[in-house]
């Protein structure tokens, strides 16, 4: 029997429903470290079923959640934003922009296809991207809802992409020779600009790669932040490498 034809990764639902789930998360266990199947819990499930794992994927796709590691997460600044702040709040309608256009694919159609009708649409998604049909009818369907949701429209798409993301203090990337040299073809910025969709790779002793995507504006703040969880990831590992060695 013939495998059954599966699409890339995309965001099964739309924005507006997934800030629902986050808005949920946040009145369970506020910024609480939790499991996935806390997570399931506090969107209304008992466990981690299928369906459950697709919302809880969705919510990181957006950005609503952290991974803080060992399989637990909390929700993330944007996820706050939208549990805290009302939808007439300009933060809420950054936040919401930025959440829009953080999944690679609706940025690529954002950028692309702006105002293109579904079948223009789901002829990409099929051919260049290989989803299957039913695939592509559901990511046009959450595209079109979390573009109307976020309020954005072709006439602005007109401008980058990486104007509609998140706030925070810029990073001159001129400035930034490790970050420019270590940028892979999929970077995309100019000089002294915020980066957007930029991948960084290395290759570490022992055949061990590395790699870091990064989505949006990169700040300051963040890359400490990133510095920070990389060293407790180094002590964690440590430990253990001393655990093994008794």
């Amino acid at each position: 029997m013939a495998a059954k034809e599966r699409s890339p990764h995309y965001p099964a639902l739309g924005l507006e429903t997934t800030v629902q789930l986050a808005r949920m998360l946040y009145d369970k266990e506020k910024r609480s470290v939790v499991t996935a199947e806390g997570i399931a819990k506090a969107i209304g499930y008992e466990g981690l079923s299928g369906i459950a794992r697709t919302k809880i994927a969705t919510m990181r796709q957006f950005g609503l959640i952290d991974s803080v590691g060992g399989g637990k997460y909390k929700l993330s600044d944007r996820g706050l934003t939208f549990a805290l702040r009302s939808p007439s709040d300009p933060e809420y309608a950054q936040a919401a922009k930025a959440a829009a256009l953080t999944p690679e694919l609706f940025a690529d159609l954002f950028s692309n296809y702006p105002d293109a009708s579904e079948y223009t649409i789901r002829i990409h998604l099929i051919q260049d991207r290989k989803f299957s049909d039913d695939g592509a009818t559901k990511a046009y369907k959450a595209f079109r809802d979390t573009i109307g949701f976020a309020r954005l429209d072709a006439s602005s798409a007109s401008g980058s992409v990486e104007e509609l993301l998140s706030d925070g203090d810029e990073i001159d990337v001129d400035s930034e020779p490790s970050l420019r040299a270590a940028a892979t073809t999929n970077a995309s910025f100019d000089a002294g600009a915020r980066v957007v969709n930029m991948k960084q790779s290395w290759l570490l002793a022992g055949g061990v790669a590395a790699e870091i995507y990064f989505t949006g504006k990169v700040t300051a703040k963040a890359i400490d932040r990133l510095v920070a969880h990389l060293s407790l990831l180094r002590e964690d590992i440590a430990d253990e490498e001393s655990a093994e060695d008794i």
